[in-house]
């Protein structure tokens, strides 16, 4: 989507001094402090009608209203309407500028009128913020409908008895009357939710340790990958890898912002942007893939050097899980210095990926592990034994960095 920035914006304020603490009191006094500013202006004329910049293409009008004047309350005060004109870019970067100039005048209330920046930007948000919302019905609906008959049934009704007093009008409408629209009363912010709890999965939590720590071979990596997937709905990891919450709650709060008329700056459009065009993204790929048919499963070379734990493929690429090599690296980084100040030195491998990626972080257990032996294959980190300190005769297995992650 791109701005629409095309035309002459108006953004129009009140400004009043109630407390009459303000110094300036006539229309030539307010226009000769604003020109003072020189954040504001590049060559600002002096009018009698108005100040004006044609290098910014700018104009700004002031008008005094019931100047010295005894109000209805019986109490004197000094009102200003100011009034600026000029193109998108300048007049949206000048409001706070010029807001910021006004209260330091001692103007106790600072009105905004008209705002037709803000107007203009919640006008290009919110057809793009419906569309994503449309999407995620979509995806809502093919996967409660892939759940079973009654799983649709059921998520309504929860959120029913959450939102009692929600009402929805279909009078009049006909072609509403013919379809099944529950999913179409569930308001923007529980959609998420609804959605996020799809990211829930039915996999018991002792069995994935269990099967990490037997785990020797790739057959082994690939019966946790297929438990964990058994045990969870299509889509669903899709959503999770996409960040889908973070970004669906970051899109909320500036959806409530063009609702309820706040005012909006170019950062809110930017961000919107950034954030529809990944969600749109993330809710067709996961759409797609509910009644995707199942691939069959490729068979992997077994290399002649194998790690303790084995990564899926030779070509190992770790945007398609959760955690990231940075995030790993840095996790692993801050538990090596703990390790050297207050423990035995070493980091364990089953600490690092149970505890510390998994419980502390919910980070997944299994793409942790073959990422950790990706990085083992490129010389990045390297296993050790270090001795139990219990006394035992078995070995602790430890990791440590080998070398410097190459750029």
């Amino acid at each position: 989507m791109k701005l629409q920035k095309t035309g002459v914006f108006k953004f129009e304020l009140l400004c009043v001094d109630s407390n009459q603490r303000a110094s300036i009191t006539t229309e030539r006094g307010l226009k000769y402090n604003l020109m003072s500013n020189e954040k504001i202006w590049k060559d600002a004329v002096y009018d009698d009608r108005y100040l004006e910049d044609r290098k910014l293409g700018i104009k700004l009008y002031a008008e005094a209203i019931n100047q010295a004047d005894n109000g209805k309350n019986g109490f004197a005060r000094t009102a200003f309407k100011i009034t600026m004109v000029g193109v998108f870019d300048v007049i949206e970067s000048l409001r706070y500028e010029i807001v910021q100039h006004i209260k330091s005048m001692n103007f106790d209330k600072v009105f905004v009128l008209t705002d037709e920046i803000s107007e203009n930007i919640a006008q290009n948000i919110y057809p793009q913020i419906n569309k994503v919302e449309n999407a995620l019905r979509k995806y809502l609906i093919m996967w409660l409908e892939e759940q079973g008959q009654q799983s649709l049934s059921d998520a309504f009704m929860v959120w029913k008895s959450d939102n009692r007093n929600v009402g929805f009008d279909t009078t009049g409408n006909n072609f509403i009357a013919l379809t099944d629209n529950r999913v179409y009363q569930i308001n923007f912010h529980d959609l998420g939710e609804m959605a996020d709890s799809t990211n829930e999965t039915t996999a018991d939590y002792d069995q994935i340790i269990n099967l990490i720590e037997e785990a020797e071979e790739i057959g082994d990596l690939q019966k946790i990958k297929d438990y964990i997937r058994a045990n969870s709905s299509a889509g669903n990891d899709i959503l999770q890898r996409g960040y889908f919450k973070q970004k669906w709650q970051a899109l909320s709060r500036i959806r409530q912002k063009t609702v309820d008329n706040h005012l909006l700056v170019l950062q809110d459009y930017v961000e919107a942007e950034k954030l529809i065009d990944e969600l749109l993204i993330t809710l067709d790929d996961a759409t797609n893939q509910i009644f995707e048919p199942v691939k069959p499963k490729i068979t992997i070379e077994r290399p002649v050097s194998k790690p303790v734990y084995q990564s899926p493929s030779p070509s190992f690429n770790p945007m398609m899980y959760i955690l990231t090599e940075e995030e790993l690296l840095k996790a692993f980084d801050e538990t090596q210095h703990w390790a050297s100040r207050t423990a035995d030195g070493f980091v364990g491998l089953k600490h690092f990926l149970v505890n510390v990626l998994g419980n502390k972080r919910g980070f997944a257990y299994a793409p942790s592990a073959a990422m950790v032996n990706a990085l083992v294959d490129r010389g990045v980190f390297e296993i050790f034994d270090v001795p139990s300190n219990s006394g035992g005769a078995y070995n602790v297995k430890a990791i440590r960095r080998k070398s410097v992650m190459p750029i």
